[in-house]
């Protein structure tokens, strides 16, 4: 059984330990690198050729964002999974800039349901796009029914 190759970037040390627990619990998944920067994260991408990348939006020297279109520019079949405290709509349409396939956004708010995470990292790594449930209420119709049809 293939195992997912996962990086982890979060400039908390806790959280960066937490990810890194709950993702070792799964059978078929697979930390490779952990990251404190977003700096590090590209550099570690680059390094281990991630399946996922999960990053926070929120790190030194580079953001989330700049780490994923860097990281999409060197391996352009990794999948990202954004984590944010930041329940603005305009991060994730900033996500999809770098191509919509693969790409999921999720707000820490939301990861007391362990699931929302491995859900996102095994969904990304087939492809799909996924946005945080509580996000997905807050926008039109119209730009869900462009995600559904991606």
């Amino acid at each position: 059984m293939h195992k997912l190759r996962i990086l982890v970037a979060d400039d908390s040390k806790m959280m960066l330990s937490a990810y890194q627990k709950i993702l070792q619990t799964q059978n078929n998944l697979q930390v490779v690198a952990l990251a404190s920067d977003g700096e590090e994260a590209v550099k570690q991408a680059e390094a281990t050729h991630p399946d996922v990348a999960i990053l926070d939006i929120k790190m030194p020297k580079v953001n989330g964002l700049e780490a994923a279109r860097k990281i999409l520019a060197n391996s352009p079949g990794t999948g990202i999974v954004i984590i944010s405290a930041y329940d603005d709509t305009q991060y994730f349409v900033e996500l999809l800039k770098y191509g919509s396939k693969g790409k999921a956004y999720i707000l820490k708010s939301s990861m007391d349901d362990l699931d929302i995470l491995l859900d996102a990292v095994e969904g990304v790594a087939r492809g799909e796009t996924i946005l945080d449930p509580h996000l997905r209420e807050r926008l039109p119709q119209t730009v869900l029914d462009q995600l559904e049809s991606l």
